[in-house]
C-alpha cells in the first residue's frame, strides 16, 4: 500500500474537519464534534480463478478471510431536525471513518496450504437519521445518560494490498446500516458506539490483462465498535425549567 493512497486518506480526514473549525462562535457547531478510536471486526471471502492455458488446469480456489488485526479513528457530527419530547430529538448523523484491517488465510500451495496476508484501508462516510435520547440530544450537562438508536447508508472506499505484487484498483461500496449508542456525561460525553452494516463489500477485484486470472475479495458484514469522546460537551448549557424547551 503506497505512501500516497495513505495520505489520500488523511488529506479527507483534513478536509471534513476543517468546517468544523470555521464556526464563528465558539463553539458553534464543535459542541457536537466526537472522536474517537475504532476497533472493527469483519470477515471476507477470498475467489481466485487461475487456468493454466497450456496444460489446461484450473486453479480456481476460495478461501474465508479474517481480520487479524483492525483498528481505525472516526469522527463526526450530528445535525438537529426536530425534538420529538422533553429529551429526545431527531439528527442526521454524519461521520467519517478510517479503517485499517490485516488478513490472514492459507491458500493451495505445490506441498499443502501455505499462508497467506493482506491489508485493506477503508475509509467510509455513514449517513442517516439517528433518534437521540439524553444528554447529547439536548447538548445539556445536568441529564447524565445518553442513547442513540441511527440507521442510514453506508458509502465506502478501499484499497487493498496482498501478499503477491499485482496492482489493485480501489474500489467502492454501498450498503445500509444500523448503529446503538450509549454514554455518560462526566465533564464531558463519552459514548461507545456500534455500527453493523450489512450487503457486499468489494475490497478487491482484479483481473489480469490477458483475462486467464482473476482475484475478487468480498466482505459480508462490517462490524465497528468506537470509544467515542465530545471534546468540546463541556461548553454544554446547564439544563433548568425555564430553559427545557
Amino acid at each position: 500500500m503506497t505512501i500516497q493512497k495513505l495520505k489520500g486518506g488523511f488529506l479527507l480526514a483534513l478536509l471534513f474537519i476543517m468546517p468544523l473549525c470555521s464556526s464563528a462562535k465558539f463553539p458553534g457547531i464543535l459542541q457536537r464534534y466526537q472522536l474517537g478510536y475504532t476497533f472493527v471486526m469483519n470477515s471476507a471471502e477470498y475467489e481466485a480463478k487461475n487456468r493454466v492455458t497450456l496444460l489446461n488446469i484450473d486453479t480456481s480456489f476460495k478461501r474465508d478471510m479474517k481480520t487479524s488485526a483492525a483498528f481505525g479513528v472516526t469522527m463526526g457530527t450530528y445535525v438537529p431536525i426536530k425534538r420529538l419530547g422533553q429529551s429526545s430529538m431527531l439528527v442526521l448523523g454524519v461521520d467519517y471513518m478510517y479503517n485499517m484491517m490485516t488478513w490472514e488465510s492459507k491458500v493451495p500451495g505445490l506441498l499443502g496450504d501455505v499462508g497467506f496476508s493482506g491489508a485493506t484501508l477503508q475509509m467510509a462516510l455513514p449517513v442517516g437519521l439517528d433518534f437521540k435520547f439524553g444528554a447529547d440530544a439536548l447538548n445539556v450537562k445536568n441529564r447524565r445518560f445518553c442513547a442513540t438508536l441511527g440507521a442510514g447508508v453506508y458509502p465506502s472506499y478501499a484499497i487493498t494490498t496482498l501478499d503477491y505484487d499485482f496492482d489493485i484498483d480501489p474500489n467502492f461500496s454501498v450498503a445500509p446500516y444500523v448503529k446503538a449508542e450509549a454514554g455518560i456525561f462526566a465533564g464531558i460525553c463519552m459514548k461507545v458506539r456500534a455500527i453493523a452494516s450489512f450487503g457486499k463489500f468489494t475490497y478487491m477485484d482484479y483481473q489480469s490483462a490477458d483475462g486467464s486470472s482473476s482475484s475478487t475479495m468480498i466482505g459480508n458484514t462490517n462490524f465497528a465498535v468506537s470509544l467515542l469522546v465530545m471534546p468540546f460537551s463541556f461548553t454544554w448549557k446547564q439544563e433548568e425549567w425555564w430553559n427545557t424547551f
